[in-house]
């Protein structure tokens, strides 16, 4: 072939790759994702010579997003939004074979699975907004669509899900079932969010374990009471106040949070979902709970919620998720039952009293927990609850194995198949124990009735 030919061809092929760049970056709209070929497990690329710091730039790059959220509130008549932090817990090439969590033998083929807080997106199962978007934004600034698939307002857990796939983080069961020897203390973490807005997406933040103790933290919602001419009226939020009218703010207990990581992490609203990671860049707790330093005198107290029930749920809602499949997830609740332990039982009476006014004046003479009133003339007993053990105040019997369970038992320790014999000191004790059951599987629990004779439950799930 001619000199001239070739140099023909090279320059109609130049001219086609040219056409082809301007045509994709003017004519056509932009549609770039972030995406990878093969998705892997962040820990596996740690190598000896890096640090927490190195660590950290690798997760913040790959698996940390921020999570945002946006609904239409009724009450208010308004659109709001808010954004909290979140981190890839699973995706294509994720295996439970391989990580031991559970005996489903899940293995993730598409999408990515995202961990946070619950309260971060509540409001999908919040009847008083609607038309609820959802979206995670990653490091380079790309934002998907995000799918609500479980979640646990108990633990303040949820996972969330996109079509897209990132790499993803190994969890660390290192608070609830960990070996003394194995249990956070006094060490080094690192925590990826994204606090206050997406101008401090992804910020890095690092401090110490403040102790090995577990806290016991909760949190309230606060609700206006007003006087009107139909007589005390009610709204959950000082904006949907008339004006002009003298109102009492009343705090209802909203949660009460148990096995809290304490720690010295600086945090911020909007860090709320976002990964703890201890040295060796195992994902162990979701940053929570940040204290007023006003409160403090200056030294911040903040929470973390441990992985555990992360842990256990996250095989079976990738295994409903990829192929439709109904592996239930047993919690309280799902098995019909509304009790307490000391805990609540002590706050729930606690928040009732703080109040500066009484509260019978605007028609309230009720213990709140859990989303319930309880009234205190048929609930007293209850509320006073001090023993360990978890105390069942109803039962729904939409679950009939349990059906013995009545209104004054107290479970007190149980085990499922021929495991160790677990004893339920509180409320996440029992809980934890449910999050282990399977179809098929025999559980046994040790109760005390409702005249307080022992008794024994086993039932065939």
């Amino acid at each position: 072939m001619k000199k001239s030919s070739w140099i023909q061809i090279v320059t109609i092929l130049a001219m086609v790759l040219l056409l082809s760049f301007i045509a994709t970056q003017y004519l056509f709209p932009k549609n770039y994702k972030r995406t990878y070929s093969l998705t892997t497990c962040l820990n596996e690329s740690i190598t000896e010579d890096m640090d927490i710091y190195d660590i950290a730039k690798l997760y913040r790059d790959n698996a940390c997003v921020a999570v945002r959220v946006y609904g239409y509130n009724k009450e208010a008549q308004s659109n709001y939004s808010s954004q909290g932090s979140g981190v890839c817990i699973a995706s294509n090439g994720y295996s439970s074979q391989s990580s031991g969590y559970s005996n489903l033998n899940v293995e993730a083929t598409k999408g990515s699975y995202i961990a946070t807080n619950y309260h971060v997106v509540e409001w999908v199962e919040n009847e008083d907004y609607s038309d609820i978007e959802l979206s995670i934004i990653t490091e380079d600034e790309q934002e998907y669509e995000a799918q609500y698939l479980w979640g646990s307002s108990q633990y303040d857990v949820a996972i969330l899900y996109i079509e897209e796939n990132l790499n993803y983080v190994k969890m660390a069961d290192r608070w609830v079932e960990a070996e003394a020897e194995d249990k956070l203390d006094i060490e080094q973490v690192f925590t990826i969010g994204s606090p206050l807005n997406l101008q401090n997406l992804n910020d890095f933040t690092v401090g110490y374990i403040r102790s090995n103790n577990e806290m016991v933290e909760y949190t309230a919602n606060s609700e206006y009471y007003y006087q009107s001419l139909r007589g005390w009226q009610s709204v959950s939020s000082e904006d949907a106040l008339p004006n002009g009218y003298q109102y009492y703010e009343i705090k209802y207990l909203s949660n009460v949070y148990e096995d809290v990581i304490s720690m010295s992490v600086e945090i911020s609203p909007g860090n709320s979902g976002g990964g703890v990671f201890d040295s060796e860049g195992n994902l162990v707790a979701l940053a929570t709970l940040s204290t007023d330093v006003s409160q403090t005198n200056g030294n911040q107290i903040n929470g973390a919620v441990c992985v555990y029930p992360l842990i256990k749920v996250l095989d079976k809602v990738i295994a409903n998720n990829e192929t439709k499949e109904s592996n239930k997830i047993y919690t309280i609740s799902s098995c019909g039952l509304t009790g307490l332990d000391a805990n609540e039982g002590e706050l729930a009476k606690y928040l009732y009293e703080l109040q500066e006014i009484d509260l019978r004046m605007v028609g309230v003479s009720s213990y709140y927990l859990n989303g319930a009133f309880y009234n205190i003339s048929d609930y007293q007993s209850e509320f006073s609850f001090e023993d360990e053990g978890y105390l069942i105040i109803s039962n729904d019997n939409s679950f009939e194995q349990f059906d013995k369970l009545t209104k004054g038992c107290i479970i007190k320790s149980g085990k499922i198949n021929d495991g160790e014999l677990k004893t339920i000191r509180e409320r996440n004790d029992f809980s934890n124990l449910l999050f282990n059951l399977n179809e098929g599987d025999s559980l046994l629990l040790n109760y005390l009735d409702e005249n307080g004779y022992s008794q024994q439950l086993i039932v065939t799930i």
